[in-house]
């Protein structure tokens, strides 16, 4: 059995409120698969890797990962919270997502683990 390909999407957040994006987390995951239905989000399987202050990195499958992106941008309200997602940049590893420095702005990321 083949390993799964991944892409990571590094993802900006406007308009968070003061108390962060923990608690959006989940209401993200449903608002992904609402816009992407379910077979599409079983197959990019998305799945935040580490977030920042302002931004996060998530982790998709390799066939769905235009989708993904599509998605996260049509994505405007989670909690009753108005946001905007933008998409810095992505890459098949993290460590060449977050090198380039005109992308991926230095921020400092705390593994997200549960």
């Amino acid at each position: 059995m083949m390993r799964t390909k991944r892409r990571y999407i590094a993802v900006k957040v406007a308009n968070l409120p003061t108390d962060g994006f923990e608690h959006l987390e989940d209401g993200l995951y449903r608002a992904l698969a609402e816009e992407l239905g379910a077979m599409v989000y079983h197959k990019a399987n998305p799945k935040i890797i580490r977030f920042g202050k302002h931004s996060f990195i998530l982790r998709v499958g390799l066939e769905k990962y235009k989708d993904t992106i599509a998605a996260l941008a049509l994505i405007k309200r989670i909690n009753d919270t108005d946001l905007a997602f933008y998409t810095i940049g992505s890459s098949g590893t993290i460590k060449a997502l977050t090198s380039n420095p005109i992308e991926f702005p230095k921020e400092k990321f705390n593994s997200h683990r549960k």
